[in-house]
Order: C-alpha cells, then structure tokens, then sequence
C-alpha cells in the first residue's frame, strides 16, 4: 500500500486487532509512504490517518485524538512545532514523536517542553523514531514514558 503524491489527507484503516490510531504528519510522500509500511506491520494499529500539511494534520488530530502523531517540523504551511504547541493546548491525550531533519539541540529541548515524547533525526533515527511508535501503541497510556 502506498500514500499517493495528489492526495492532501488520507485515512487507511487496517483491519487488525487493536483500536490504536496513529497520525502521520508528513509533508514528503516518499518518507510517508516508508513510515506508513513500515507502522503497518505492527498488529496493534488499527488505523493510521496522514496529512501533508498543518493544516489537515490539526483539524483531524483535533476532531480525532490519535494514541500517537509521528510529526514533522518542516510543513509547508506552518511548523511541526506550532502543531505540537496546538496538540499541548488542546490537552489531548496524544503522545508525539517528533521525526525531523532540524534535529539541533534547541529543536530537541523545545519540542520535549511542549510535550514530545521522542525527537528523532530523519537521516541517524528513523528505524528508532518508528520502534518508539511502536512501543507507544502497546502501551495503555501513549504519555507513558519518554526518549
């Protein structure tokens, strides 16, 4: 299965045996579509929800609070982390993992303090950024614990 370039927002349900949702903000189809297959394979997911931009990303995390958002920084309409400062404000109970080529340190601590449970470089951690997700969705609190 893949996401495909055209589409803005997409929802792909798997059928599978838990009721965990995790959403993929990523505005790179490509790194989207790696990260889709590569969550796909957990048998805990149920339903794994995209979106290519903050826009989308915000008005379904909203309406539907995922377990855990797998969040770029670099949208084209507004950054990851006003995302993630909207996802603190709204007081959802939605781990976040942040995945990103802006990995310095500032990023890193700034993104922890609005909540981010896991900051991840996209070029060293990406298998780590997705192991992360995975132990979240088996978790009966996705805040659980952080890296």
């Amino acid at each position: 299965m893949s996401i495909s370039s055209n589409i803005n927002s997409l929802e792909l349900h798997l059928t599978m045996n838990n009721n965990k949702y995790v959403f993929i903000v990523e505005d790179s189809v490509l790194i989207a579509n790696h990260l889709f297959n590569s969550l796909s394979e957990n048998t805990k997911l149920l339903k794994i929800g995209f979106a290519n931009n903050g826009k989308d990303a915000l008005k379904e995390i909203i309406q539907n609070p995922p377990d855990v958002v797998l969040l770029d920084l670099g949208l084209p309409d507004r950054s990851g982390m006003d995302v993630l400062r909207k996802i603190k404000e709204q007081k959802l109970n939605t781990a976040v993992v942040v995945l990103t080529n802006n990995a310095n340190n500032s990023f890193r601590k700034e993104c922890k303090k609005l909540g981010a449970v896991g900051f991840y470089d996209k070029s060293h951690e990406f298998d780590e950024a997705i192991e992360k997700v995975k132990i979240l969705t088996t978790k009966i609190n996705p805040n659980e614990g952080s890296n």
